[in-house]
């Protein structure tokens, strides 16, 4: 999921920082960026928010949480986090012009410019890897996932 996130779901930036998080990638945005991801209490049928995982915090700087990190929680379910961050964080950076351009990426604590389509490739060997061997249809570039009958 995180490979074909990347290829063509999220805003480059977050793919880099998601992509790199191996290599030391991250984004660091400008102040004033708030996020807040919520889930279904299916008890109540309302919505709850929920912390993000650690690892938001690394690939994610300057971005202030609601409600913050709580380590208490136990161990973290995803590797990645909630996915409600890194989907609520790409379209931000899609939709405001300002943010995006005061948004920058580093590698291993060093400036970069996002280089998506070493990305894209990437991510699109690490779907063909994990997908093909599931029977999924990979033809070169397309990835069929539902054969019509």
């Amino acid at each position: 999921m995180i490979a074909l996130s990347c290829i063509q779901t999220w805003n480059e930036a977050v793919a880099h920082a998601v992509w790199n998080v191996e290599k030391k990638g991250y984004i660091k945005f400008p102040r004033d960026v708030f996020c807040t991801a919520y889930k279904i209490d299916p008890e109540s049928d309302s919505y709850v928010t929920i912390a993000p995982r650690s690892k938001c915090y690394t690939i994610f700087t300057g971005v202030t949480f609601k409600p913050p990190f709580c380590g208490e929680r136990g161990s973290e379910k995803f590797r990645l986090g909630n996915c409600a961050e890194t989907e609520s964080l790409s379209h931000l950076l899609d939709a405001e012009e300002n943010v995006r351009n005061e948004t920058r990426a580093y590698l291993d604590g060093k400036e970069v410019t996002v280089d998506r389509a070493s990305i894209i490739e990437e991510a699109k060997l690490k779907a063909k890897e994990l997908l093909g061997p599931r029977h999924f249809e990979i033809t070169g570039n397309i990835f069929n996932f539902f054969q019509s009958q």
